[in-house]
């Protein structure tokens, strides 16, 4: 395994680390003892956020410290913010100059599409 995947992985773990200890940052839960908030699968990550817009900023915070200090980038074309809930006909747009495909109707990250229908 080459040095740079080696790099990779470790500051993909250090801001892994960071976000889920982080008590600022606010995740859903699912039942009374379940939560998620970051699902990880090699490079890419995914951001389940309630619908604090602290804890947006404070994502984008972690995510540009991590860019400044590993050199790695977001690949902003792949970056979606999916709005539901309340946020869903909600026209904010937080962090423009972070340039998110911005969307209250579907997303897909790791091969899972999740869409935003509120009829079970």
């Amino acid at each position: 395994m080459s040095t740079l995947i080696i790099f990779i992985i470790i500051c993909i773990e250090f801001l892994s680390h960071h976000i889920q200890s982080n008590k600022h940052i606010n995740n859903i839960s699912l039942e009374p003892d379940d939560e998620i908030k970051q699902p990880l699968f090699a490079d890419d990550a995914t951001y389940i956020l309630n619908d604090n817009s602290d804890s947006f900023y404070i994502i984008i915070e972690s995510l540009t410290l991590f860019r400044k200090t590993s050199s790695l980038k977001i690949n902003k074309n792949k970056c979606t913010v999916l709005r539901v809930g309340k946020l869903k006909q909600s026209n904010v747009h937080h962090q423009k100059e972070m340039k998110f495909i911005l969307t209250s109707d579907e997303a897909t990250t790791l091969e899972i599409t999740f869409i935003n229908n509120e009829t079970f």
